[in-house]
C-alpha cells in the first residue's frame, strides 16, 4: 500500500469534514494548528484538506528539516508543480550569511506563484520569513513579461536589466546575472 492510497480514508473522515465546515463558515479562521500527528499523517491530513478547500495554503514547520520532510510527503500527492518550498536565501554552514543561489531561485518561484495568485501549497519554516520581500505592486512594476514571437530591442532589455540591478557576464552562474547570447 502506498501513501497515496490512504488519502481517500482521510478525505472521508468526520474530523476533516468538521474542519472544512469550520473554515467555510468562519471566514476569519485563517490559522489552523495541527497537534498530535506524527510522521506522514500530517501530510495526509493537509493533502485531504487542500483537496477539499482548493485554496492556497502556507504551511509553517518548526525547522528546515521538518519542513523538507513535509514538502517531500506532499509532493507525493500533488507533484512539484503544486507544492512549493520557501527556503531562507542564506546558507547556514561555514559560510554563514552568504546567499544560496539555489534557494534564491526557489524563493523566486514561490513569489511568482503568489503574485499570479495560483492555488499552491507553500511549505516554509520561521527563517524563511526573516527576509524582506517587495510588495506585490512594486514587484509587478519590476517584472518584464516577454512572449514568444515578440520583437524587443536588445539595448532596451540590457538597460532595463541593469536598472533592475542585474549584472552582465559572459555566462550566467547565479541569480542576478544575465548574458547576451545569440
Amino acid at each position: 500500500m502506498k501513501l497515496v492510497d490512504l488519502l481517500p480514508f482521510y478525505d472521508k473522515s468526520a474530523e476533516l469534514s468538521a474542519v472544512v465546515s469550520s473554515l467555510k463558515q468562519d471566514h476569519r479562521a485563517e490559522h489552523l494548528l495541527l497537534k498530535n500527528l506524527s510522521g506522514s499523517s500530517r501530510a495526509l491530513v493537509l493533502a485531504a484538506l487542500f483537496k477539499r478547500i482548493q485554496q492556497s495554503m502556507v504551511l509553517v514547520h518548526d525547522d528546515a528539516d521538518q519542513a523538507a520532510y513535509l514538502y517531500h510527503d506532499l509532493v507525493h500527492f500533488f507533484g512539484k508543480e503544486q507544492v512549493l518550498m520557501l527556503p531562507a536565501s542564506f546558507k547556514k554552514s561555514i559560510k554563514y550569511g552568504q546567499d544560496d543561489a539555489g534557494n534564491n531561485i526557489l524563493r523566486t518561484v514561490v513569489l511568482s506563484a503568489l503574485q499570479n495568485q495560483e492555488k499552491k501549497i507553500i511549505v516554509a519554516y520561521p527563517e524563511s520569513f526573516l527576509e524582506k520581500v517587495l510588495p506585490r505592486e512594486e514587484l509587478q512594476k519590476q517584472t518584464l513579461c516577454l512572449h514568444k514571437g515578440e520583437k524587443v530591442d536588445t539595448d532596451f532589455i540590457i538597460h532595463l536589466l541593469q536598472d533592475f540591478g542585474f549584472q552582465q557576464s559572459d555566462y550566467v552562474y547565479e541569480p542576478g546575472q544575465f548574458a547576451l547570447r545569440g
